[in-house]
């Protein structure tokens, strides 16, 4: 044995991270949050998409079913195409035939009665009715005169600009227009409106038209 001490090993430097190692590094965690972030937009906007045609469908069949409540032909006044004198197009209460909505918009959505359907800020209700050829085994738009079947089409669109449209076909010998078997008022239309929570989001509105028409029951007095 030697007296002299053996001589420590030398400790190796660390090494560091180079410069392309961190360059990488942050381009594939730059990649991964675009990826995260695009996905995550992807589903928001869809989500959005989904709710906006929730709404659509909801203040589109609203609209349809008052339309369609409505006669075929002007039941008074001599018939024109459109609304007759004393109908304007800010009050839809005296509207009675099906071709007074012919060419309506409406921003934001109101009822029948005129009031502004809450929570629908930005939204636009339209409405178009045209005549119909019909053949045995096809209906299209555009007869140049009335055949007795109309197609009434109502279109709603969101404030992001998406569409959404609903579409019936009436006729003149269709129920709401047989003449009730008694000379007195009937309920042809009953609209509700639904609300669950504080939030106006989750309003609910719509229509039905009572179609095997039937007196009002009598008050009753508890």
């Amino acid at each position: 044995m030697s007296g002299h001490d053996c001589p420590r090993p030398r400790p190796r430097p660390r090494r560091g991270i180079s410069l392309i190692e961190a360059a990488f590094s942050l381009a594939l965690v730059g990649g991964v949050l675009v990826a995260s972030l695009t996905t995550y937009g992807a589903a928001t906007r869809a989500r959005h998409v989904r709710h906006d045609a929730r709404i659509g469908d909801r203040l589109a069949r609203d609209l349809l079913h008052e339309i369609l409540q409505a006669q075929y032909r002007e039941p008074d006044d001599p018939a024109i195409w459109g609304r007759e004198a004393g109908e304007t197009a800010a009050d839809r209460s005296t509207w009675d035939d099906l071709d007074d909505y012919d060419g309506w918009s409406q921003s934001p959505p109101e009822n029948r009665l005129g009031a502004t359907l809450t929570g629908y800020d930005g939204w636009q209700r339209s409405a178009r009715v045209v005549p119909m050829n019909v053949t045995p085994s096809t209906m299209t738009e555009g007869a140049a005169t009335d055949t007795g079947v109309r197609k009434v089409e109502v279109t709603v669109t969101s404030p992001r600009g998406e569409t959404h449209t609903s579409s019936a076909v009436r006729c003149d010998l269709a129920g709401l227009e047989q003449p009730p078997m008694l000379d007195r008022a009937y309920v042809s239309h009953v609209a509700y409106t639904l609300q669950v929570g504080p939030e106006v989001a989750e309003r609910v509105s719509g229509s039905v038209n009572c179609i095997n028409l039937r007196p009002p029951a009598p008050e009753t007095t508890p």
